[in-house]
């Protein structure tokens, strides 16, 4: 009996340090690559890009039912530019896009979030493809999260995201308010 007390013991020791090393250990993904933004005609390529994502989705669905963009007055630079450029994706693509909230009108949310890296992560800018501009280099500190969502009512009606990185030096376009525009009446003459 004594015997199989220690056993016992032994067993469930040998049970547990199993367990314990069970531990899974890191892995890199494959590798990949993304789109660097450097440019405001880079915006307008993501833009006109999602635009044409989301029109695919809706149009999908046969949902042709006008859109509502929001302003946001707490926009950065990057988003309250890309929101322009990306509502007017949307009118070129043929939506209906209206000014003003309203029953009949999908409401599209623009959401942005961006990331600041370690400087020292692993990684350079190798690949140059004929006819693109140099990229190489370290890879930059910044990225971007750049989602469009179309509800209707409380459902999501179609969704998409994409993630870039940003010229370290052009940071401040990513991570400060701008100032609000101006709208300066234009009337025409006769």
């Amino acid at each position: 009996m004594k015997y199989s007390g220690i056993a016992s013991i032994v067993l469930a020791a040998v049970i547990v340090a199993g367990c314990a090393s069970e531990v899974p250990t890191g892995r890199r993904y494959a590798g990949s690559w993304q789109y660097k933004l450097q440019a405001a005609e880079h915006w307008r390529t993501v833009a006109n890009d999602m635009a044409t994502q989301i029109t695919g989705d809706l149009r999908s669905k046969s949902i042709n039912r006008p859109l509502y963009v929001p302003l946001d007055s707490n926009d950065f630079s990057f988003t309250g530019g890309f929101r322009e450029l990306f509502t007017t994706a949307l009118v070129n693509q043929g939506w209906q896009v209206v000014t003003r909230e309203s029953e009949q009108a999908l409401n599209v949310q623009i959401r942005y979030s961006a990331y600041l890296f370690r400087k020292d992560r692993d990684g350079h800018w190798v690949e140059k493809q004929p006819l693109e501009p140099d990229t190489s280099g370290p890879t930059p500190q910044t990225e971007v999260l750049v989602t469009g969502v179309v509800y209707d009512g409380t459902n999501i009606v179609a969704r998409r995201s994409a993630i870039y990185y940003v010229s370290d030096e052009d940071g401040g376009h990513y991570w400060k308010k701008i100032t609000p525009s101006v709208v300066v009446p234009v009337t025409g003459g006769n």
